[in-house]
C-alpha cells in the first residue's frame, strides 16, 4: 500500500502540533485545579463561620485535586519526552515508549467512541530503524485515524511483533476495518516504511525496514 510522503518541515509541524495539544491540555487543568483550590478555599471559610466544616467535601475535593495533579505530570512527562526525541537515536528508544505516547494523545477520542485500545509488546527490546521521532509521528497519525473511525464499541490491539530472520520492525494492528480507514492520513517517512493489509481486511501492519538511524543528533549550541 503506498502511504503519502512526508511534507517538507513535516516533522517540525508534527512536533509543533503535539506541543501545542499537550500545553492546551496542562492548562485546561490548571483551570480544573485552581477552581477546585477555590472551592476548598469557601468551604474552609464557611467551616469557619458555620463552627464547623464540611470535612467529607472538603475530602472528596482533595482527593480529586491530587488526581488532577497526577494528570499534570503524566501530560508534563510526555511533554519532556517529545522535546528530547529529536536527540535521540534509534537504539536510545524503545517502540513500547512510543506506543506509550501516542496512546495517551488518542485516549480521549476512542474513549468518546467507545472504543478500547489495548497494546502487547512480544519483544520488549524492539528498536526502532527510522528515527524514533519520524516513527513516532507515523504510529500516532496510525491511532489517531484508528480512534476516530474503528466501530463504535469495538476493540483495538496494536502489537509489537516479532520479526524472527527478518530486517524488520512491525507494528500489527488487530480489530479494525478495511473499509473505515482512510490511508491517506497515515504518513510516509522515507521508503522503508510500509503499511500493509492483511488478506482478510481486519489487521494492519506499519513496518520499517533498513538500518538504524544512527547516533542522536547533537544539539545546536
Amino acid at each position: 500500500m503506498e502511504m503519502t510522503e512526508r511534507a517538507p518541515g513535516g516533522r517540525l509541524a508534527f512536533m509543533g502540533r503535539m506541543a501545542a495539544g499537550l500545553s492546551h491540555e496542562i492548562r485546561n487543568l490548571e483551570a480544573v485545579l485552581r477552581e477546585k483550590a477555590g472551592l476548598i478555599e469557601d468551604l474552609f471559610m464557611m467551616g469557619e463561620q458555620a463552627g464547623s466544616a464540611d470535612v467529607a467535601r472538603i475530602r472528596s475535593l482533595t482527593k480529586e485535586f491530587q488526581e488532577d495533579l497526577n494528570r499534570v505530570e503524566a501530560v508534563t512527562r510526555d511533554l519532556s519526552f517529545l522535546a528530547h526525541l529529536p536527540e535521540k537515536g534509534s537504539t536510545d528508544v524503545g517502540g513500547e515508549d512510543l506506543l506509550a505516547f501516542a496512546l495517551h494523545r488518542s485516549q480521549r477520542t476512542a474513549r468518546s467512541r467507545g472504543i478500547r485500545i489495548e497494546t502487547q509488546v512480544e519483544d520488549r527490546d524492539v528498536r526502532l530503524p527510522a528515527a524514533p521521532i519520524d516513527a513516532l509521528a507515523a504510529i500516532v497519525s496510525l491511532l489517531e485515524s484508528t480512534a476516530a473511525t474503528a466501530e463504535r464499541e469495538s476493540s483495538v490491539r496494536f502489537i509489537w511483533q516479532e520479526t524472527p530472520g527478518e530486517d524488520r520492525m512491525a507494528l500489527r494492528i488487530e480489530g479494525l476495518s478495511k473499509g473505515a480507514m482512510e490511508p491517506a492520513a497515515i504518513e510516509a517517512f522515507g521508503p522503508d516504511t510500509a503499511l500493509e493489509w492483511a488478506p482478510d481486511g481486519r489487521s494492519l501492519t506499519l513496518s520499517w525496514k533498513g538500518e538504524g538511524a544512527g547516533p542522536p543528533v547533537e544539539s545546536e549550541e
